[in-house]
C-alpha cells in the first residue's frame, strides 16, 4: 500500500513510471552490448571486431552493471519500486565467494524476484579457492535449486559440473539460451561424475558447449 501511495505521488509530479523504468534501464546499458539478446551471432566471441549487440560480457562489465544497479535503488523507494526489477534481471552466482550465501538465502525470502531473473551466470570459481569441500558442494546443491526455480530464465551461463548437476532437474520453456565453458584449471570444482543431461537442455534453442569439457 505504501509503495502505491509512493508512486501515485511521484507519477503527478513527474513523467510516467514506464519512462522511467526504461530511463534507467538505459543508464546501466554498456556501449555495443545487448545484455540478454539470444541470436547465436550475440553470444559468439570475434576478437579482430568490434562486434555490436554483443551479449558476451567480461566480469569487469558485469560488475558494472551490477553496481549501477544497486546505486539506482539505493537513490530513494521510488526508484526501488522502478529498479528493482533490473537489478535482479541478471544474477552472477559465485560458487567461490560467501556472497553467493546472501542471495541465495534473499532469493529465498523473496520467491517473487525470481520472476524477475532473465540471465544467471554460475562461473566456476577461482583457482585461489579458500571454502572448504563440503561447502562448496552446498554452495552448488543452491545454485541448482536457484536454476530450476527460475520460471522466465532466457539465457544461463554455467560450468560443467554445476549443469551435471541438474540431471533431474527441469528448466523454464522460456530458456532460450545455455552456455557450458570449461572451469579454468586448478579451480578445485569437484570431479565431474556425470554426464550433462539432455532432457535438461531438451527445449534450448542454442547450445554453445567449450570442446575442453569432452577431454
Amino acid at each position: 500500500m505504501a509503495e502505491e501511495r509512493a508512486l501515485n505521488h511521484y507519477q503527478r509530479k513527474s513523467l510516467p513510471t514506464e519512462l522511467w523504468k526504461v530511463i534507467l534501464s538505459k543508464v546501466t546499458h554498456l556501449p555495443g552490448k545487448d545484455e540478454f539478446a539470444t541470436e547465436v551471432s550475440a553470444h559468439l566471441k570475434f576478437p579482430c571486431t568490434k562486434q555490436e549487440g554483443s551479449a558476451s560480457l567480461s566480469i569487469d562489465e558485469i560488475r558494472c552493471i551490477v553496481e549501477a544497479r544497486l546505486r539506482i535503488i539505493l537513490v530513494c523507494k521510488t526508484w526501488y519500486i522502478f529498479g528493482i526489477a533490473d537489478l535482479y534481471s541478471h544474477v552472477w552466482f559465485n560458487l567461490g565467494s560467501s556472497k553467493s550465501d546472501s542471495i541465495h538465502l534473499l532469493l529465498a525470502k523473496n520467491p517473487s524476484a525470481l520472476l524477475y531473473v532473465k540471465r544467471l551466470t554460475v562461473p566456476a570459481p577461482a583457482q585461489h579457492l579458500e571454502d572448504e569441500y563440503n561447502t562448496l558442494i552446498e554452495r552448488m546443491e543452491r545454485a541448482v535449486t536457484i536454476i530450476s526455480s527460475l520460471p522466465r530464465i532466457r539465457i544461463l551461463h554455467v560450468s560443467p559440473e554445476v549443469a551435471a548437476m541438474l540431471l533431474t532437474k527441469k528448466l523454464a520453456p522460456t530458456l532460450d539460451v545455455v552456455t557450458i565453458l570449461q572451469s579454468p584449471n586448478g579451480s578445485n570444482l569437484p570431479i565431474l561424475r556425470h554426464s550433462i543431461s539432455a532432457t535438461v537442455v531438451e527445449h534450448v534453442r542454442v547450445l554453445f558447449l567449450d570442446p575442453a569439457i569432452f577431454h
